[in-house]
């Protein structure tokens, strides 16, 4: 493949190239804006996922430059500490990440002074529909220059919306903010409603603009007023629009200007003319002496009459609006807004429990200041020194120790000063630090403080955190939910000590370098490696947070004495993503688990993930996930609900001490809560994984695309249902024409005639098919070869073709089709074709995969590479069909087809003898080093080596048994090439079969999108290409339904019997193709393109002698009637002599209407 330029700049980059940080700002911010564009539709080009790989490699180089600054600053801080230069906080804070003073206000330029100063007036002028100067627009930007997303849902959360309730099928609300055209309707109440709050911008609009959401051209507004208000208790109409059919079809925008605000908007642009001027504007006051600023910070779309379809749905989207607005300016200088003299006022900052209400005294108030400037974006700090009062502190010592008499924090935009003795449970939000140390759900969460001590704050907007510092020391992470804006404030009780500002500016820092879904990408890039590596490593602290975060959702928090710890535990998730505000919630409750002293809610959870995850290797997260996708979700799963790893509910977790011995999980090692902990480890991983998956470009190798190359190395721990999701979509967006069509409802159909007596006359020759041209395979394979690679991509139970069994009976309603399927895979593995052969090992009958099968290392020439290619097309067409080809191929041919890392064992699992000659220079060497007269003169062993090998040469016997040389030349095995010899071998072995299974790959390859098989493991692969090797009994139990009769019959019951406890594995497969003409069960029920049918055989009802008939199958219905036996035995009787007696297909039918047996055995035909 070429590199495209980002992964060339990419393996620039990893090769150490230097970058210019400013350039990898401006790529950061390509990939940020494109990531914005691309998201909604989930779909992601492959020049954004090679930009992910070029910042990853970025990040790599920056996050080195950062350790080195670091260090350096840490020799700075040791340097000055025994100076007399005292290090300015707010530059250089100990033990803190290093804040940079922003030079400008938040909206750009110098702050302004004075009180006029604290607000301006911007217009945004209307050009035409769906242009970029609206409003809501600008406030998608979040303060960026390209970076615009919903403002709705955007991290700043500039816009609020409320609405009547919508759909179930429609988007969020929010969507009416959002530029898509996207189902936005709500439910059919009468005067529906949208309302928008801008939290205090005031909005004069000019103009506004909707759209009718997709798809369709029905449910059209016609009748609705616009309104506006301040604070949503009084609203007055902007604008009225009746039988308005100004939008017509589905996706369409229309803007309508507003003339009811045209008085107000002269008045505002006289008011700039004289401010540009520099003459005195005099401004209008209100009863109670407040300037006032026209405007509406609320807007309300309300529905007045029915839409285009006779309904109340209220149905729009891609909501704007233009005018001018006038924004609360805010100065880089904190001052503080202090009552009155004389006045007392009660603000509780904090949402305190009622244990920590009963500390604050009764007669007593709070004092509380606050910030008149608002914190909305970005990460900012600030300090306030406590100092002594000049009065007796005896009782106020006193009160230290037993409640809380100063909060340090920040409130919430809807903290007023005018409130008074607020109580518990007022809306009025804050986040805060208390003088005992404590914050609102976590009474120990830092030392406490007092007079002389100096507490700073510091707060990140971007991603809602805030931690708290006493005297330079960090306390910790305090709270993760902040949402903005937000101000400054401490409270103050009765006779506390004064506060002093130790700065009056807020230092604002740099906005973080990264957006919440790249950081996440980091995170899952530094988990991954930490897997990769075999859980050597610890988990990342990060990582660790989200797990135990979850734990704790899920009831996890506290140790239970019995062994049955978590059995009574609430539901998982749904296969959603984690709502953050949920974690934020839990969250919330950790305290700085680095900081000394400190007693951490969430401290004994964090170290128990620690040490289960040091407990598991990578051996057994592997069984646990084999064990969850196999067992636990196919034995929870319903019709209603599909159970995958990623939604299964922690009491739903029930393995048997059985089935954990099976996956060789110790039941004794390994205690219920231990289970849990590593379930829920391996949800958040899958939860984080599935997310990612579609940013991850996996057409490429691993050495260029570090994500797809984890991925990869990790696959064994990623849930099946993880990676189906992306796989069925994919296999979606490459459906052929007609996909969902079976061929008997297609004009001019495939149909393939196969000849099984010609193919029988054939075999008794007992030579083998070398045109491919007598046997079942050969007859499908010169049908097929040409058919265009469309023609396999077809969905789920369809089947690709016709077959008709010349000179036999039956109709092709699915039975033929899957009995041809089962002739070809049996006569691919015997003698009667070339391109597969017996393993060594089975021809050895020695080692393990003596019924195993392996390409034919021999068979190169063009027509066997065809037919592999056509078989790989239908290796292809089983994955997307779920019709399984019985093919009994072993470990390392699988893991060369989905290009998985091979190890000598795998060589070994078909060919015992492989190393022989190797293992024996092995221990010859060893022996010799043990002699006394040869053990340190390596020209003596040299000698007694090459005399013992001097008849060795470097050559390997292949599988079909062929002596093969291993080189150019021909080469004698000696002592100093000895351990090349080896290597040789090795890599020899290891692509014996490259040839054969390149061109299986080819064919795979034009059938499904072949780049995703690296996110499944070979036995993966191997399940879904050819079904289970072990009847599920149980499933196919699940997937039974009965006619005529009931489970609780007594031949119902030696039916189960006779299938789990007379049959082997050899006969239940006879008795599945008997019964369906297959060989194997799909792997799971939601494959199964029918139930199986038991009935009664109703003939034999009327016999007195029931033990006398045999069964009767219908394979192209999967269904059995099973005559009423007396006994196990003789059901196990009859029924075994019926399945291996019935070869044919049988059915009553008209002799001239089906085309006879061919008598010609020529090639020509």
């Amino acid at each position: 493949k070429q590199l495209s330029f980002v992964r060339l700049l990419s393996a620039l980059i990893r090769l150490d190239v230097e970058f210019d940080p400013e350039t990898s700002a401006t790529l950061k911010g390509l990939m940020n804006r494109t990531f914005t564009v691309q998201q909604p539709k989930k779909k992601f080009t492959t020049f954004m996922q090679a930009l992910i790989e070029l910042m990853l490699s970025v990040e790599h180089v920056e996050m080195s430059l950062v350790e080195e600054q670091q260090k350096a600053e840490a020799k700075l801080i040791a340097g000055s500490a025994g100076g007399d230069e005292k290090i300015d906080m707010l530059q250089l804070p100990i033990a803190a990440p290093k804040l940079q003073r922003s030079e400008s206000s938040q909206h750009g330029g110098a702050a302004p002074e004075g009180k006029d100063a604290l607000r301006r007036t911007q217009f945004f002028e209307y050009q035409f529909n769906s242009d970029t100067n609206g409003i809501l627009y600008y406030l998608g930007l979040e303060g960026s220059s390209s970076d615009y997303s919903n403002p709705a849902l955007c991290q700043t959360r500039p816009v609020h919306v409320i609405s009547t309730p919508v759909l179930k099928t429609s988007q969020p609300n929010t969507a009416i903010v959002g530029r898509d055209s996207v189902r936005c309707m709500t439910r059919p109440d009468k005067n529906p409603y949208f309302i928008l709050d801008f939290h205090g911008l005031l909005i004069v609009p000019t103009s506004y603009s909707l759209r009718h959401p997709t798809p369709k051209d029905s449910e059209i507004m016609r009748n609705w007023v616009l309104e506006g208000s301040l604070n949503g208790e009084k609203w007055t109409v902007v604008d009225t629009r009746k039988n308005c059919e100004d939008l017509k079809k589905a996706g369409q925008w229309h803007t309508w200007h507003v003339d009811s605000t045209k008085e107000l908007i002269k008045e505002i642009q006289e008011a700039e003319a004289k401010k540009k001027k520099g003459e005195t504007v005099t401004p209008r006051y209100n009863e109670a002496g407040e300037v006032i600023i026209p405007g509406y910070s609320m807007f309300r779309i309300r529905m007045i009459g029915k839409n285009s379809s006779h309904s109340w749905h209220l149905a729009c989207c891609g909501f704007e609006i233009y005018g001018f607005v006038t924004f609360p300016e805010l100065s880089d200088k904190l001052t503080w807004e202090e009552e009155d003299a004389g006045r007392s006022r009660g603000m509780e900052l904090i949402r305190f429990s009622k244990t920590m209400a009963r500390h604050i005294a009764r007669d007593g108030v709070w004092e509380v200041v606050r910030a008149s400037q608002a914190l909305t974006s970005g990460r900012h700090y600030f300090e306030v020194e406590l100092i002594e009062r000049d009065l007796d502190m005896a009782g106020v010592y006193e009160r230290y120790r037993e409640q809380d008499i100063i909060l340090v924090g920040v409130v919430d935009s809807k903290f007023s000063m005018a409130h008074k003795n607020l109580r518990i449970g007022t809306p009025q939000k804050g986040w805060a630090y208390s003088s005992l140390g404590k914050t609102d759900l976590n009474p120990t969460y830092g030392e406490p403080f007092g007079p002389g001590d100096t507490i700073g704050v510091e707060v990140d907007m971007d991603v809602g955190t805030i931690e708290f510092w006493k005297n330079g020391v960090s306390q910790g992470l305090a709270y993760v939910d902040v949402s903005g804006p937000v101000f400054p404030a401490v409270g103050l009780f009765l006779q506390s000590p004064q506060v002093k500002l130790v700065t009056k500016d807020i230092a604002k820092l740099k906005k973080n370098r990264n957006q919440r879904w790249f950081d996440d990408i980091l995170l899952l890039h530094d988990t991954l490696e930490v897997f990769r590596d075999g859980n050597k490593d610890a988990l990342p602290e990060a990582m660790v947070l989200r797990i135990a975060t979850e734990c704790f959702k899920l009831g996890m928090n506290e140790r239970k004495d019995s062994d049955d710890n978590g059995a009574d535990l609430d539901a998982g998730e749904d296969d959603e993503d984690t709502d953050l505000s949920s974690e934020r919630k839990a969250a919330r409750l950790l305290a700085a688990q680095n900081a000394k002293g400190k007693t951490d809610l969430f401290k004994d959870l964090i170290e128990e993930i620690n040490q289960v995850h040091k407990m598991f290797t990578p051996d057994m997260d592997k069984a646990m996930v084999d064990l969850i996708d196999q067992r636990i979700c196919e034995r929870r799963s319903t019709e209603e609900r599909q159970v995958t790893g990623n939604n299964l509910a922690l009491q739903e977790f029930d393995p048997t001490e059985k089935e954990l011995t099976y996956y060789k999980l110790d039941p004794d090692r390994l205690s219920r809560r231990t289970q849990l902990i590593r379930l829920v480890t391996l949800q958040v991983l899958n939860r984080q994984l599935r997310k990612t998956l579609p940013l991850i470009d996996f057409s490429v190798r691993g050495n260029v695309s570090r994500l797809a190359g984890l991925v990869r190395a990790v696959r064994k721990v990623i849930f099946w249902g993880t990676k189906d999701s992306m796989w069925q979509e994919a296999l979606q967006a490459s459906r052929g024409p007609g996909a969902d069509k079976q061929p008997d409802q297609v004009k001019n159909a495939l149909t393939i005639p196969l000849d099984r007596f010609k193919a029988m006359r054939f075999k008794e020759k007992d030579v083998p098919d070398h045109r491919a041209r007598k046997t079942i395979w050969g007859q499908m394979f010169r049908k097929l070869y040409s058919q265009p690679a469309t023609f396999y991509r077809l969905d789920q139970s369809v089947r690709a073709f016709l077959v008709e069994f010349m000179g036999e009976g039956g109709e092709d309603v699915g039975g033929l089709y899957r009995e041809a399927f089962h002739l070809i895979c049996k006569e691919l593995q015997s003698k009667y074709l070339t391109m597969f052969v017996p393993t060594p090992n089975a021809q050895a009958e020695a080692g393990s995969n003596r019924d195993a099968w392996l390409p034919n290392p021999d068979a190169t020439e063009p027509l066997h590479i065809a037919m592999f290619e056509c078989l790989g097309k239908l290796m292809g067409l089983a994955l997307r069909s779920k019709n399984s080809l019985n093919l009994n191929l072993p470990e390392i041919i699988w893991k060369v087809l989905i290009r998985d890392r091979l190890v000598d064992g795998d060589v070994i699992g078909v060919n015992v003898t492989a190393f022989n000659l190797a293992t024996e220079i092995v221990e010859y060497e060893r022996s010799l080093r043990k002699k006394p007269d040869l053990k340190s003169n390596d020209k003596a062993l040299a000698l007694e080596f090459d005399k013992k090998f001097s008849s060795e040469f470097f050559i390997a016997t292949n599988a079909k048994g062929r002596k093969i040389q291993l080189g150019e030349t021909k080469k004698r095995v000696v002592w100093t090439n000895r351990k090349d010899y080896y290597k040789e071998v090795s890599e020899f072995h290891k692509n014996e079969y490259n040839i054969q299974c390149d061109a299986m790959r080819r064919g795979m390859a034009c059938v499904v999108p072949f780049a995703l098989l690296g996110m499944f493991t070979w036995e993966e692969i191997e399940r879904e290409v050819c079904g289970e090797r072990k009847m599920n009994i149980e499933l196919l139990k699940k997937m039974t339904k009965y006619e005529n009769c009931f489970a609780s019959d007594q031949h119902i019951k030696f039916f189960w019997r006779m299938l789990s406890e007379k049959f082997n594995e050899d006969e239940r497969a006879l008795w599945l193709k008997f019964v369906w003409g297959r060989s194997r069960l799909p792997v799971r029920a939601a494959d199964f393109e029918m139930r199986f049918c038991i009935q009664t055989l109703r003939s034999a009802e009327e016999s007195p002698n029931p033990d006398a008939f045999l069964p009767i199958a219908h394979t192209c219905f999967f269904s059995l009637q099973l005559p009423r036996y007396s006994s196990l035995d003789i059901m196990h009787k009859r029924v075994l002599w019926a399945i291996t007696n019935c070869e044919s297909i049988d059915a009553d039918f008209a002799a001239g209407e089906i085309q006879g047996p061919s008598t010609n055995d020529s090639d020509d035909d």
